[in-house]
């Protein structure tokens, strides 16, 4: 199978799996708002904004070490010495940071429920942390789908135990261990699949343990710091306004959407990088030209209709996702006009698609082994959202967290363009762009003038209409399809 088919093949695997888990993910989310309130709500994604951060800390970067390393060895035995090394690294690693983030937990100010929460979840995200490992080698062998039906299996078993809280009544504490259940079916079911590729078990070479904090490190300030713009806007928020506070809630709905949002590109980024790095060694200039093309096509393709269409129908998503308390909810106002959830969500999207292209030159700074030179400007951008953050949320709340997200994106792309075009003198062409956009402002006015009906009805026609757009402004064509499906 050729690398074209093998992307297509991961990239079709991780687009219909994610598709089905995050339909699981919303009914879980559409369940619990509703079920936790507005408050509730907000403890919830305090608990879970908190402990997401200490799970890029524990990670260190190890995941795209052991893509970059790993994609390069041709020998088994080679492999099976730096899977082992690197999953007992990073789960003795994950263990210190989660144990030491709880402890931190208690002595911040939040309600007894979100402090005991964070170590339960901190639990189920241990799991995910030793599981990331073995995903990583899945997708190092394009067989990523075997990964893809773990992790569908283990979100099916949280949404049942999310049901079952709901129907009995139970404490969100329960709700909180159920992430531990499904974590641990993920977790089994990959490290019993993952067997056929690699043969991993405990291992202490200190040698091979700097080494690879040695090249990790830099990744792991990175990953840090990256958090620090991306998610610490929630904590602010919690530590601000209060962990059960409206505030948070409303956030939480909007932002919940944004992450599913946010993972697109990472999957189809995620099985084009082993290509990039091979051909990278290989020093093919033109491969690399038309894989950076390529890539910046397609994500521009999907861009454009998700941040349009969620614009368009950001009241009737909440609606969906939060209920009705969700749609209304709101603690500040801009003149008479209500700030709500739909409206930080209609911000936050612009965001989304910024991170679209942001993501694509950051891998390809990693993929040259470049990222120490992202650690600088990752700084100014963590110290950017944080300062911005503290001057806006006392007076504009979730207003200002989400204006700050899309001026601290917007620099995080520029900056590392930049400084990818440092090292390789490849741009991409924009030929594509006019009618892309022509073919998005279309899709608008039909979702404006379809306003009234069901959301599954606008998304399948607003899709319908944007990539029959496509084809007739011959920005894609059967030959496009044919090499995304590998025939």
């Amino acid at each position: 199978m050729t690398y074209t088919k093998k992307v297509a093949f991961n990239t079709a695997s991780q687009m219909i799996g994610k598709a089905i888990v995050t339909a699981i993910a919303l009914t879980s989310i559409g369940i619990l708002t509703r079920y936790l309130g507005v408050s509730g709500y907000g403890e919830y994604t305090t608990v879970f904004a908190y402990v997401a951060f200490l799970a890029v800390v524990a990670d260190f970067g190890f995941f795209w070490i052991l893509m970059r390393q790993a994609g390069a060895l041709e020998d088994q035995a080679e492999l099976n010495r730096l899977a082992s090394n690197l999953l007992t690294l990073r789960t003795c690693l994950a263990v210190l940071i989660y144990f030491l983030g709880f402890g931190l937990g208690w002595l911040l100010s939040y309600p007894l429920t979100v402090k005991i929460g964070i170590g339960i979840v901190a639990t189920a995200f241990l799991l995910q942390s030793i599981n990331s490992t073995l995903v990583g080698i899945f997708q190092i062998n394009f067989r990523i789908d075997k990964a893809v039906l773990a992790e569908i299996i283990g979100k099916l078993i949280i949404l049942a135990g999310v049901i079952a809280a709901r129907a009995l009544g139970l404490s969100i504490l329960v709700i909180f261990a159920v992430y531990i259940l499904g974590g641990g079916a993920n977790l089994a079911l990959n490290a019993f699949w993952a067997r056929a590729y690699v043969k991993i078990r405990p291992a202490f070479e200190m040698t091979l343990w700097k080494k690879i904090f040695a090249d990790a490190w830099p990744m792991g300030v990175l990953a840090i710091l990256g958090l620090i713009y991306f998610k610490i806007d929630t904590i602010m928020l919690s530590l601000f306004k209060g962990a059960s506070s409206a505030d948070v809630g409303i956030y939480g709905a909007a932002y919940k959407i944004v992450e599913v949002l946010s993972a697109l590109p990472l999957m189809f980024l995620a099985p084009t990088f082993p290509v990039i790095v091979k051909y990278l060694k290989a020093q093919d200039q033109q491969k690399l030209q038309n894989a950076l093309q390529k890539a910046f096509d397609f994500l521009l393709i999907l861009a454009v209709p998700v941040v349009i269409g969620v614009i368009m129908t950001a009241p009737k998503i909440i609606g969906v996702i939060g209920g009705g308390k969700f749609v209304e909810a709101t603690t500040i106002s801009v003149g008479k006009y209500p700030i709500t959830a739909s409206t930080a969500l209609q911000i936050l999207v612009v965001a989304v698609g910024v991170t679209f292209f942001a993501n694509l030159f950051g891998d390809l700074i990693v993929a040259l082994g470049k990222q120490k030179y992202l650690i600088l400007p990752n700084l100014f951008f963590a110290s950017l959202n944080v300062g911005l953050n503290a001057l806006v949320i006392p007076r504009w709340s979730y207003l200002g967290t989400s204006i700050t997200t899309v001026i601290t994106e917007t620099t995080v792309l520029v900056f590392t363009a930049f400084i990818f075009w440092r090292f390789l003198d490849l741009k991409p062409k924009l030929t594509l762009f006019p009618r892309i956009i022509l073919a998005g402002l279309v899709m608008a006015g039909i979702l404006y003038l379809l306003q009234p009906l069901n959301i599954l009805i606008l998304i399948v026609v607003g899709g319908l209409v944007y990539f029959a757009l496509l084809f007739s402004l011959r920005v894609i064509n059967r030959q496009t399809i044919k090499e995304v499906i590998g025939f």
